[in-house]
């Protein structure tokens, strides 16, 4: 009887100990299939236990693939057969049954769209920025830009590559290459995001921006450093949420110095265009640290498009800067000669503002010029004529010029000569209103206009910009030097003659405009002293 008992122990005793040692190492079957949703035979199917780095080896018993126990944990699968590979993530739970189904999908169909996308993206900057050096319009941005593409897709293509002896001198699994390279896309964003001039607007000094910039490539340098330390040690897991950190940094910068620029140009609709892809460009990443890239379903087609989208902004980005500067291009086609209206105008006493402004607060002198840009191109577009065609920057002081058919000559000057009254008048009270909460350090004292009618030559650039050349131009310049002491407008008198009566009395001041052996006779506001 003593004998019974104790067999029956032992085999009680047996059971508990299997059972306890199978706890939490629940046998997990494997389904392996083809794109058509066929059973791939004999595939080589591995797991890597993403804390532990343990190998497992998956067998086949009674016909079926299994792991016979994977103790519980986040492992990724590696599937291989047919000379294709395959990579899935999975978390195991204890006491958990598990049958996992791996699709075997050949990577270049997964990874092919974007090495695509971002190879013919760098190509596209590339040509650009040769074709710019050799019209000598020379920007580092250019290398940034499709320095940050040629590594994405150096990244994305070598997995599929055959790279065993990469794998030697770098143990990281190929499904984790793209986070190696990935501090020098980091780099290139904050580069390029700080050398945005309108990122500039929010640094009163070189020195402070220089100081931010250094602070961000640091941090951006330091997390990125981490995360391949990280990957190295095959802690993938920890690492791609580090890397996830790190592009999350350098993407926000260069997104917030885009949006911002697009939107202080006044292209509000590119503006949120710009700052919605880069938030999903944002969540893109932590999606890809956690759950990996895609293969199927809504997200893949999803993501490929946002990176579309992006080397889509590059590449405006880089046609924007470079084609800017349409004074190194050569013109095209055939110039044309036009009827135009033109407006020239400057800020008096700017020089000595301008001085005593910048000891107290360097920034907001340009500010100020900012301020008022933005307020004659509100009047310009309100006024009767409407928005000119082409706006010149002169310093402290625009052109506007705007192209007029010969039956609208006399609404034109009307419409223009009215404009510039306008502004006149109405810029003390506009500074007057601002002054307080936009201008506590002084402005100039007032606006000098010239506004002349004549014909003029259109000539078209490379870039597609236009600019003016003829006898208006000059004349309204020498003109508006007249409008002294604080300010008004002057205009040649054969103008005056076209004005409607009520715009031509604001203009009963005589005077002449030495120019050459000729002396032209010319019309002014009241408040010019010739």
């Amino acid at each position: 009887m003593k004998i019974v008992l104790l067999k029956v122990s032992a085999t009680l005793l047996l059971v508990v100990l299997l059972y306890t040692a199978a706890s939490g190492q629940n046998p997990i079957e494997i389904n392996v299939i083809d794109r058509e949703g066929k059973v791939v035979e004999n595939p080589k199917v591995a797991a890597e236990n993403e804390q532990t780095h343990q190998q497992y080896e998956a067998s086949t018993q009674n016909g079926v693939l299994v792991f016979p126990s994977l103790p519980p944990g986040d492992y990724t699968i590696t599937t291989s057969a047919q000379n294709l590979k395959s990579f899935k993530k999975v978390s195991v739970e204890k006491d958990k049954p598990h049958q996992i189904s791996i699709k075997l999908i050949d990577q270049s169909l997964i990874y092919g769209p974007y090495i695509v996308n971002l190879f013919c993206g760098a190509l596209i900057l590339f040509l650009l920025d040769i074709w710019l050096r050799h019209k000598g319009v020379k920007d580092s941005s250019l290398i940034w830009l499709y320095g940050t593409l040629i590594t994405w897709f150096i990244v994305l293509a070598t997995p599929l590559l055959n790279m065993d002896w990469l794998q030697d001198m770098v143990p990281v699994s190929p499904e984790y290459y793209k986070y190696l390279l990935s501090i020098v896309s980091s780099v290139f964003f904050v580069l390029t995001a700080f050398k945005l001039s309108r990122v500039r607007d929010w640094f009163s000094e070189p020195k402070k921006l220089r100081r931010c910039r250094l602070f961000v490539l640091i941090a951006v340098v330091i997390i990125s450093s981490v995360a391949i330390g990280l990957q190295i040690q095959r802690d993938y897991v920890r690492g791609a949420l580090w890397d996830a950190a790190a592009s999350t940094i350098a993407g926000g910068a260069l997104g917030v110095g885009l949006t911002y620029s697009y939107y202080k140009y006044g292209n509000r609709i590119y503006a949120w265009f710009t700052a919605v892809t880069f938030i999903i460009f944002i969540w893109r990443q932590w999606f890809l640290a956690i759950w990996g890239t895609p293969t199927s379903g809504f997200y893949a087609p999803f993501f490929l498009a946002n990176t579309t989208l992006v080397t889509m902004l590059f590449i405006t980005l880089a046609v924007a800067w470079g084609l800017s500067d349409a004074s190194r291009l050569k013109t095209v086609g055939i110039p044309v000669n036009v009827e135009a209206v033109v407006m020239f105008f400057d800020l008096r006493g700017s020089t000595r503002w301008a001085n005593e402004a910048a000891e107290k607060n360097f920034h907001y002198v340009k500010i100020f010029i900012d301020e008022f840009r933005d307020w004659a191109w509100r009047q310009a577009t309100a006024s009767a004529q409407g928005h000119p065609k082409r706006v010149k920057f002169l310093g402290d002081g625009f052109m506007y010029v705007w192209e007029i058919s010969p039956d609208c000559v006399t609404d034109s000057a009307s419409a223009v000569a009215n404009l510039a009254y306008d502004l006149c008048t109405n810029y003390s009270s506009w500074i007057e209103e601002n002054k307080k909460r936009k201008f506590p350090w002084g402005t100039p004292d007032g606006l000098g206009i010239g506004v002349d009618i004549g014909s003029a030559i259109r000539l078209t650039f490379e870039s597609g910009s236009e600019d003016y050349l003829g006898s208006p131009m000059n004349i309204a310049a020498k003109m508006q030097n007249l409008a002294r002491p604080c300010g008004g407008v002057v205009i040649q008198e054969k103008v005056w003659n076209l004005l409607v009566d009520d715009i031509r009395n604001k203009f009963l001041k005589k005077g002449k405009l030495k120019l050459g052996n000729s002396d032209i006779p010319i019309r002014a506001t009241e408040n010019v002293e010739f």
